[in-house]
């Protein structure tokens, strides 16, 4: 990409391209930062550590949060800037492969049973931490992983839904009532 951005795109869009970029990654680890304060804070420490918290302290303990992940951040982006390549593959390809299996066959086909979507989103979840993990976290095969996280959920759904026990037919007909019907 960088190489594309200096040889086939004038500096005016290359400079507005590497923007656009910039803000969606600030976007995203601000949404990060909150939301991973906020849920130690509120769901943690308040849930189980200090049930009778204070608002006040709530914040403090929050913003104290925002900072230390705001900190790590910079540190790990400063010392490996190519274990977050890594690690945004690994997640994006476990997570498409947990999801996509289950979420394919059970929008599209009436066949899909529960254990199905179970052994699709189990297999994804295992292929891609497993082959990510086997290989050493090896970016390529973090790819890799992600990619047939992804293709083997998709093949396991149909293959354990024809040998479990499906849903009732009241249940198949509210779930896959056609849209004309609805009308």
């Amino acid at each position: 990409m960088p190489q594309i951005l200096q040889t086939a795109l004038p500096e005016l869009a290359a400079i507005l391209i590497l923007l656009l970029v910039l803000s969606a990654s600030m976007s995203t680890l601000s949404s990060l930062v909150l939301v991973s304060s906020s849920s130690i804070t509120i769901d943690l420490l308040k849930g189980y550590v200090r049930p009778h918290m204070g608002k006040k302290e709530e914040l403090g303990v929050m913003r104290s949060l925002c900072l230390i992940f705001i900190a790590l951040s910079a540190i790990l982006a400063l010392l490996k800037p190519a274990i977050i390549l890594t690690l945004m593959a690994l997640s994006w390809g476990t997570v498409a492969g947990v999801f996509l299996g289950p979420y394919l066959w059970g929008l599209f086909w009436p066949g899909t049973t529960k254990m199905g979507a179970w052994a699709g989103a189990v297999t994804g979840l295992l292929t891609g931490l497993g082959f990510a993990w086997y290989h050493s976290f090896e970016p390529t095969f973090v790819t890799i992983g992600g990619a047939l996280a992804m293709l083997l959920s998709v093949a396991v759904v149909p293959a354990v839904s024809l040998f479990t026990e499906s849903f009732s037919q009241e249940h198949l007909q509210k779930v896959f009532v056609r849209r004309t019907e609805q009308i």
